[in-house]
């Protein structure tokens, strides 16, 4: 595939070199309202360390993407910096012109346990469907194949 924009912006920023946050208060952070993101010396250089790999990775994904898109996880425990990492990542990328955005997951836990698995699976379940129609991917074959994993699972349909 030729080289999209999304790959000449990163190419064009490498090798890439921080340039000093003025004033963190203005950083991107999450959709959870109220969420309250506080970033100090530690997670600057924490995300320093992770945005070049990150680049790396983000070439080819957005090369084999006609939409020069990619999905990046921040995982960890309650309270290890994964606001703080991802408002950091976010302007790093802004910075190179690239867009994005910070969907927060903290908002979850805030539900009955099962209500969070039946909204992870429903948005797990439609995804995947867009992901296949969108790939030229869905047939009816297919759908009748996840019809029938889904009768087999047993796995709940609604809140």
């Amino acid at each position: 595939m030729a080289d999209g924009c999304v790959c000449a912006r990163i190419r064009a920023k490498l090798p890439w070199m921080p340039e000093p946050i003025e004033n963190t208060l203005n950083l991107p952070h999450g959709d959870m309202p109220g969420d309250k993101i506080k970033i100090n010396e530690t997670h600057i250089e924490k995300a320093c360390k992770i945005f070049p790999r990150l680049l790396e990775l983000l070439i080819p994904v957005t090369e084999e993407n006609f939409c020069e898109r990619a999905v990046v996880s921040i995982c960890g425990g309650s309270g290890v910096g994964k606001s703080e990492i991802a408002s950091l990542l976010a302007h790093y990328i802004g910075r190179m012109g690239i867009g994005g955005y910070i969907l927060s997951g903290d908002n979850y836990p805030h539900r009955i346990p099962m209500h969070n698995d039946v909204e992870r699976l429903r948005i797990f379940r439609y995804s995947g469907i867009r992901g296949l129609i969108s790939g030229g991917y869905y047939s009816n074959e297919r759908y009748q194949i996840l019809k029938e994993l889904q009768k087999k699972l047993q796995t709940p349909t609604r809140i």
